[in-house]
């Protein structure tokens, strides 16, 4: 079994530096947590906006037993509003 750590902080020579620096792009908590355990700490609004309509349709007739026709219509439309998040 491991020893604990002597307080309930993980000593600073036991953190990654790379783990350190990418703490810099992880957001503060803005709001208060729902409860002791500091869940649902911090609150945004998506800076993106994505609505997508994709319409198919296929069809596949078989007119003769030598002759058979196909038919493929595929519609994609596609609204992205603001700007993304920078990192």
């Amino acid at each position: 079994m491991r020893a604990a750590f002597p307080s309930p902080v993980i000593p600073a020579s036991r953190i990654d530096p790379a783990s350190l620096k990418s703490l810099q792009y992880y957001p503060l908590p803005n709001c208060r947590p729902d409860n002791v355990t500091g869940t649902n700490n911090y609150i945004t609004r998506p800076s993106t906006r994505t609505d997508t309509n994709q319409y198919n349709v296929l069809f596949d007739i078989q007119i003769t037993q030598q002759n058979k026709l196909f038919f493929r219509y595929s519609q994609s439309d596609a609204v992205n509003m603001g700007n993304s998040p920078r990192i």
